[in-house]
């Protein structure tokens, strides 16, 4: 048994070792009751480690699931603020990764760009004014 004990704390297998102590314990209790309570103790420290270990996965999984959850929100928000704004092929262009898209018709063109500053300024001008 002693043996079996042994191997199962080379090879890690903390679950096993806890059967095991148990069972040693179990065996010895009416002829080496200390042993055997320290045999215990050991068993429930094991089980203890093992126990805040699940814990912490658990609550691991529970923050990744959040992150993963908020993240699917806001990309969701991206994707909708996208289509209010432009066509929806465009949209799609971009969210399959497109960096440049540059169409060309024979007699159109379309640009969209971002003019710096142009917030503030159109922000301090009243919607009537026409530029």
């Amino acid at each position: 048994m002693n043996v079996a004990l042994a191997d199962s704390c080379a090879h890690g297998n903390r679950a096993n070792q806890t059967k095991i102590l148990d069972k040693l314990a179990t065996l010895i209790e009416s002829t080496d009751p200390r042993r055997a309570l320290e045999y215990y103790r050991q068993s429930v420290e094991i089980e203890k480690q093992i126990f805040g270990e699940q814990q912490q996965r658990q609550i691991t999984a529970l923050e990744t699931d959040r992150k993963l959850s908020e993240d699917h929100k806001l990309h969701e928000q991206h994707r909708s603020l996208l289509l209010q704004l432009m066509p929806d092929e465009v949209v799609a262009r971009i969210l399959r990764g497109e960096n440049i898209i540059a169409d060309t018709y024979e007699d159109t063109s379309v640009m969209f760009l971002d003019i710096v500053g142009f917030t503030d300024l159109a922000s301090c001008v009243p919607a009537q004014r026409c530029f």
